[in-house]
């Protein structure tokens, strides 16, 4: 079997219509009954189910959350301050950061959420700003981009 590489050539050179690279996350049967040369040879598997039943089975929960464990040096000045938010509410997974919030007592939620909305601006500057471009983010830049999202859940 040629290799997705080759096959996408081949697909560019016969159907310009098709250069847009196709989406693993699709199955290998494309809508205009193409192949995704990437589902094709390494096709993803991946479920959906209820945010609960994942949680259940997966463990994605408060308690099962990952230590984070930021470099004060890779945060801008004006947010150093709130590292230990981001530590305790800028978990990545959307699950454990919900059951995070959920978990949290009112009026600390209302505490975080206060503070983060206290610095909007200095949040604006960093995550809408030149580190915003990627392709690559600092664990810190996604921290804080998950603490900004867990305060707008409280």
């Amino acid at each position: 079997m040629p290799s997705a590489s080759a096959l996408r050539r081949r697909v560019s050179k016969t159907r310009p219509d098709l250069r847009k690279p196709c989406s693993p996350f699709l199955s290998a049967e494309l809508p205009y009954g193409g192949v995704c040369p990437v589902a094709q040879e390494r096709p993803i598997k991946f479920e959906v189910l209820p945010a609960g039943e994942m949680r259940r089975r997966y463990g994605l929960t408060a308690e099962n959350r990952p230590t984070i464990t930021l470099d004060p040096a890779a945060v801008p000045s004006a947010l150093r301050h709130l590292i230990p938010l981001a530590e305790r509410f800028g978990v990545e997974d959307d699950l454990i950061r919900a059951d995070i919030v959920a978990k949290t007592p009112a009026a600390e939620c209302a505490a975080m959420r206060a503070a983060v909305e206290a610095h909007a601006k200095a949040f604006d500057d960093w995550l809408a700003g030149p580190a915003s471009a990627g392709p690559a983010y600092s664990p810190e830049y996604l921290a804080f981009s998950c603490l900004r999202m867990a305060a707008d859940g409280c």
